[in-house]
């Protein structure tokens, strides 16, 4: 059973999101924001997989069209604190 649940997504989480966020951690990391890095890595785990029970057609759709990483964050309802 190898099918893709909600497959737009986990596309944009593994394509967009995370690769902007190891970006960010390679860029930006120090000792002052490493926290703020994990939590926010554990947020948005948590986060898609509440979302996997949840009815994300707008949601969905919504990502048809977004490129942005930090948008795709919002709309995931993560608030990411890493362009400081």
């Amino acid at each position: 059973m190898d099918e893709e649940v909600k497959k737009r997504i986990t596309t944009a989480y593994r394509k967009k999101v995370v690769p902007y966020l190891l970006d960010q951690v390679n860029n930006k990391l120090s000792c002052d924001n490493a926290t703020k890095f994990i939590q926010l890595f554990e947020q948005l785990d948590k986060r898609m997989v509440e979302m996997r029970d949840e009815n994300t057609a707008k949601l969905e759709r919504k990502l048809r069209r977004e490129q942005d990483p930090e948008a795709i964050l919002e709309l995931f309802q993560i608030q990411s604190n890493t362009g400081e």
